[in-house]
């Protein structure tokens, strides 16, 4: 899989980003710009259909780390928790978690 970020991918990584920078003042400039370049390379395949977790092509076994999540909504208006990952060696978004 080599895919483009879907529109809802883009807004749940602005969320995640936006909330820590409003709590512990991230500087989410260098993030930010990353999303353009972001590619979808995986798919959590655990099977339950509100699971949209994806890894990008920066991801590497072993070096991904949270480092800011967010609330967001679904279409029904529910709230779930989306956790943004970085490479640790490289200090590039390499996951995305959804639950």
């Amino acid at each position: 899989m080599n895919r483009k970020l879907t529109h809802q991918e883009v807004e749940w990584i602005q969320i995640a980003l936006s909330d820590q920078h409003k709590e512990f003042g991230l500087d989410i400039n260098d993030y930010l710009s990353q999303i353009s370049s972001l590619r979808v390379i995986e798919e959590c395949d655990c099977g339950d259909p509100t699971c949209h977790s994806v890894r990008f092509q920066n991801y590497e076994a072993g070096n991904s780390h949270g480092f800011a999540d967010g609330t967001a909504k679904d279409k029904d208006n529910k709230a779930f928790m989306v956790t943004l990952f970085v490479n640790s060696a490289t200090n590039m978004i390499s996951e995305l978690e959804t639950m």
